[in-house]
């Protein structure tokens, strides 16, 4: 057994548990803890051989998507403040003019530490900037991208899902290897969401996103956080544990380490979570230990349940405690 990230070969048992999103109760799967970088990973691996059977049309990211084109004034708004906190705050070249009053920044500064900013970074314009969108889906995000300004691409195993991007005119590649498709720095700006752990090398991934960015580029991902209270407290009762679909949870330590290795500085790390890593890891529990008969579903989505644990989830995001973690790396001379 060898760590996909460092190659060491001792670990100590994380947690086993079976695929409790299809429940499926037949199979067995077990997470390891490296003892040389503390990844936790899937041991064996989920790898692309396994996508049809894992990666139904029922998984998320499959799902039939909502395209809309239409931003509202509001909306508008609040991208354009966010265009602002990447030049002002992050230092990053969007196009807008190089000085601000120390009024505006220190206002900016401020809703760069707000959820709006952090849940979702990017829905920012694009200023004709190029972006890759690496396990995009059905490319809904893309296509809210390309409304914002931005020159967008996606990187995506699923066929069916590449040609539904295509009715939309999305510029999307099927595969799982970015330097099949690009070599050359080309982007702007890399964005994995939710992808980090379903890859099964991730130095290599790291690497080949580091050799498509240009100068001055941007990494944006998120991914579950295994040490968040609600990994620790269910374990393999734990909803984004999601075996076997995930294969890595790597700590903040081991992200920043693996991120420095392959070429990226890290600018920003924190958590910003949703309710669901509580409520489905619960319904889990109710289901698979307590045997109760639940119907797949019905308790995550209880919306008076949502709503209790919104406390919970605000106090664990501000700890960086929470279910969700987000890293923000610009990409460095090796």
């Amino acid at each position: 057994m060898t760590c996909p990230s460092c190659d060491h070969t001792q670990a100590s048992l994380w947690t086993r548990c079976h695929d409790r999103l299809r429940n499926v109760s037949l199979s067995n799967h077990a997470y390891y803890t490296c003892q040389k970088c503390k990844l936790v990973y899937l041991h064996p691996l989920t790898t692309n051989k396994h996508y049809a059977e894992f990666y139904d049309s029922a998984y998320i990211s499959h799902q039939s998507p909502i395209y809309n084109q239409t931003i509202s004034s509001k909306a508008s708004v609040a991208a354009l403040w966010r265009t602002q906190i990447w030049q002002y705050i992050l230092d990053v070249p969007m196009g807008l003019p190089r000085r601000i009053s120390v009024i505006n920044k220190v206002w900016l500064f401020c809703l760069s530490k707000t959820r709006l900013f952090r849940h979702t970074p990017l829905k920012a314009y694009g200023c004709g900037h190029r972006i890759l969108d690496v396990g995009c889906g059905a490319g809904s995000f893309l296509f809210l991208l390309k409304s914002l300004g931005w020159k967008t691409s996606g990187l995506e195993p699923s066929t069916a899902m590449v040609k539904n991007g295509y009715k939309f005119d999305l510029h999307i590649k099927q595969g799982i290897n970015i330097a099949d498709h690009w070599e050359q720095p080309t982007f702007d700006a890399v964005v994995l969401n939710q992808v980090f752990e379903h890859l099964e090398d991730p130095d290599t991934t790291l690497k080949e996103i580091y050799n498509a960015t240009k100068e001055n580029g941007i990494l944006v991902m998120n991914f579950p956080n295994i040490q968040s209270v609600a990994a620790q407290l269910f374990r393999s009762y734990w909803f984004n544990l999601d075996a076997p679909r995930h294969n890595l949870f790597p700590s903040k330590k081991t992200l920043t380490n693996l991120l420095k290795q392959t070429g990226w500085e890290p600018h920003l790390i924190y958590t910003a979570s949703s309710t669901k890593g509580w409520t489905g890891s619960i319904e889990y529990i109710l289901r698979d230990a307590i045997d109760l008969p639940i119907k797949q579903g019905s308790v995550r989505s209880c919306r008076w349940l949502n709503l209790a644990f919104i406390p919970i989830v605000r106090v664990l995001d501000w700890t960086h405690l929470g279910d969700n973690l987000y890293v923000i790396a610009k990409k460095t001379s090796l």
